[in-house]
């Protein structure tokens, strides 16, 4: 009974530690194609964890911006990179860019932009909306 009582206690405890960043790291970038709801999930997951991380000095700010651009693809963390000015040679330019880091990170991975989302978009527009009746010709007129 003690045991299912702190069983939740563990659970939360586990989350909070380097090891469980790490891990989501790894599984952000192993994803093939994520979703917007999936770079989300891992964005708001991530600051939270890495909140507490940092607050508790297990990590520092360098070691969590680090990991937090690992889990994107290349291109998105080069895009961040320069978005943020972020050299990561230089430990320094990691210094208060947290908060316009996590900020970018989720405009760059919740806006679909990409040519086939719009051509698909367009699509939809075209089936869901209203179709204007042909108006009927009188017999012997000719269409204008």
């Amino acid at each position: 009974m003690l045991k299912s009582e702190f069983r939740e206690d563990d659970s939360e405890e586990m989350r909070n530690t380097e090891t469980y960043l790490r891990g989501l790291v790894q599984k952000m970038r192993k994803e093939n194609d994520p979703s917007i709801a999936a770079y989300r999930n891992f964005i708001f997951e991530f600051v939270r964890r890495s909140n507490f991380l940092v607050a508790k000095l297990v990590i520092n700010e360098h070691t969590r911006i680090v990991l937090f651009l690992q889990a994107f693809s290349d291109k998105i963390g080069d895009k961040l990179c320069k978005r943020c000015k972020i050299d990561i040679d230089d430990t320094s330019s990691t210094a208060h860019v947290w908060s316009e880091l996590k900020k970018e990170a989720l405009n760059i991975c919740t806006k679909d932009d990409s040519q086939m989302s719009k051509l698909w978009k367009t699509k939809r527009q075209l089936e869901t909306s209203p179709v204007k009746p042909i108006p009927k010709m009188r017999e012997g007129k000719q269409p204008r």
